[in-house]
């Protein structure tokens, strides 16, 4: 998978389903910066063994740097889903200070 090609697709989904939501230009912007990277691609191999599957994930550099400079920006608040909020009510544990 290419995780700029990923995230330009986002962006676009995201404007068309709301063209006035910030996160799609920050996903944009996240994704062109991604295409200036030399590779951004993750893979995943599976391959069966006996009685089991083997598994490797492998991501390269600009992948990391892409996702990273995703979560940042959603813990900046600029993506939706930065803060969830909590419910109050019976059977809900408090968070502690």
């Amino acid at each position: 998978i290419s995780v700029a090609s990923l995230l330009a697709y986002a962006a676009t989904m995201t404007k068309a389903a709301n063209p006035d939501d910030p996160a799609g230009v920050v996903l944009s912007d996240v994704a062109r910066d991604a295409v200036g990277k030399p590779s951004t691609l993750v893979q995943l191999l599976l391959r069966p063994i006996e009685r089991g599957v083997a598994m490797r994930l492998t991501a390269d550099a600009g992948a990391v740097q892409t996702i990273a400079a995703a979560v940042t920006a959603q813990q900046k608040g600029l993506l939706p889903g930065a803060a969830l909020p909590l419910p109050d009510g019976p059977g809900v544990p408090a968070i502690a200070p």
